[in-house]
C-alpha cells in the first residue's frame, strides 16, 4: 500500500496491490476493486465479439457472460508474469467464444444427438437448477447412462441429426436401467420403454432452458392493465447501493489504520522524551496532580511545570505535525494545528489512564 500511494505508482501496482489482497486474505473490499477494473476489459472484449457476430447477442447479454468469469480470470493470474488486462481480455475471448459455440450445438443438434454429448455433472446441475428431487435425478441420470451406452451413432457425421431410437434399442434400454439402479426405481410396466423415452426428451429441454433460458422484459404490459409494466411490482430498494456499502468499508478501513498509525507514531515520539518530561507528564496525566503538587514534589516553581508540560505537548505536537505532513496531502492551517493540539491532550489522557 505505501509503494501504490508513491506519486510514481502505476495502475499495475494498485492491481498487484488489490490482487496479493484478494489472494492472500480473500478480502472482498479488493475483489471489488480488481472487478471494477476488469469491467474495461470486459468491455472491450465484448465489444469486439459483438461486431464479429454481426448483432446475433446483445452487448448487454455478453457482458454478464464474461463478468461471470471474473473469479476465473484473478485465480489464474499470476502478476509476475504479466498484465491482468491483456489476460482477462484472452480468458474473457475463450468464455465468449465458448458460448458460441454451445449455442450453436443447441440450435443444430436433436435433442437424442444433445444427448449423447451431455456430461453427467452438467445434466445434474440443470436438474437440481430445475427443481428436481434427488429420487427423479437419481432416474434420469441412470436412463442417460444408458442411452449412451447402447444408442450409438452408425455415423459420426450425422450424429447432430439423430433421430428417435428404434423400440427394440428402448426395450435394451429399459433393461439395462432395471440391471444398474436399485428395484424401488426399476421400470416394470408395458408403457417402461415409452417412460424412459420421456425422461430422456424432458432431460433434454431442461438442460437447453438451464444453458439458454428464455428471456422476458421487465417492460411487457401487465395483464388488465393499460398503463402498468412488470417492473412496477418490484420496490425500489432505499438502503444503501453496494457501491455505497464498499465505499463506507474501505473508508472504514482507512480510518482504523490511520488510527494504528498515528497512535504508534504518539507512542513512538513520547518514547523519545527525556526520563524527566516523560515522569512529568506521567504524574500530570495519571495521577490527577496539580501543577501547585507537583512543583512542591520536584522542589521547583510552579512556572516551571508549566513550561516543562508545555514543552513536552509541543514536541508531541511537532511529531504529529511531521507524521501527517507524510500521510496527507493538506497543508496544516492554524485551525488544523489549535484541534491537533486538543487531541494531543486528549490523547494523553486516554493514553495514561490505561496504564
Amino acid at each position: 500500500m505505501d509503494r501504490c500511494l508513491k506519486a510514481e505508482s502505476t495502475p499495475s501496482d494498485w492491481v498487484g496491490h488489490w490482487h496479493r489482497l484478494w489472494r492472500e486474505q480473500g478480502d472482498s473490499t479488493a475483489r471489488a476493486h480488481l472487478c471494477a477494473f476488469l469491467q474495461a476489459a470486459a468491455y472491450w472484449s465484448v465489444l469486439r465479439f459483438v461486431s464479429s457476430t454481426w448483432g446475433r447477442h446483445s452487448l448487454a447479454e455478453c457482458f454478464q457472460i464474461v463478468m461471470a468469469e471474473v473469479d476465473k480470470v484473478l485465480e489464474g493470474f499470476e502478476p509476475e508474469h504479466g498484465d491482468l488486462d491483456r489476460y482477462a481480455r484472452v480468458v474473457f475471448s475463450n468464455a465468449l467464444n465458448r458460448h458460441l459455440r454451445q449455442q450453436r450445438v443447441m440450435e443444430i443438434c436433436t435433442d437424442w444427438a444433445l444427448l449423447r454429448r451431455l456430461s453427467q455433472k452438467l445434466v445434474a446441475q440443470a436438474l437440481r437448477g430445475h427443481g428436481e428431487s434427488a429420487g427423479t435425478i437419481e432416474r434420469y441420470l441412470a436412463a442417460l447412462r444408458c442411452y449412451t451406452l447402447l444408442y450409438v451413432p452408425k455415423q459420426a457425421s450425422g450424429s447432430r441429426h439423430l433421430e428417435k431410437p428404434s423400440p427394440k434399442i428402448l426395450e435394451a434400454i429399459v433393461r439395462l436401467y432395471n440391471e444398474q439402479v436399485s428395484p424401488d426405481l426399476a421400470l416394470n410396466t408395458p408403457d417402461s420403454a415409452s417412460r424412459i423415452e420421456s425422461w430422456l426428451i424432458r432431460c433434454a429441454r431442461i438442460v437447453r432452458s438451464y444453458l439458454y433460458p428464455a428471456h422476458t422484459s421487465l417492460n411487457v404490459p401487465l395483464v388488465g392493465s393499460e398503463t402498468g409494466e412488470w417492473l412496477d411490482l418490484f420496490v425500489a430498494d432505499e438502503g444503501e447501493s453496494l457501491l455505497d456499502q464498499l465505499d463506507a468499508a474501505e473508508s472504514q478501513q482507512v480510518r482504523q489504520s490511520l488510527q494504528s498509525q498515528l497512535q504508534q507514531a504518539l507512542v513512538a515520539a513520547l518514547d523519545q522524551l527525556k526520563p524527566e518530561a516523560r515522569q512529568m507528564l506521567a504524574i500530570y496525566y495519571c495521577g490527577n496532580s496539580t501543577q501547585q503538587q507537583m512543583a512542591s514534589q520536584f522542589n521547583i516553581g510552579q512556572y516551571t511545570v508549566s513550561r516543562r508540560l508545555q514543552h513536552a505537548r509541543r514536541a508531541l505536537l511537532l511529531s504529529l505535525c511531521q507524521w501527517s505532513a507524510r500521510h496527507c496531502n493538506e497543508p496544516l492551517g492554524p485551525e488544523a494545528l489549535d484541534q491537533m493540539g486538543e487531541a494531543i491532550e486528549e490523547w494523553l489522557v486516554a493514553y495514561y489512564r490505561q496504564l
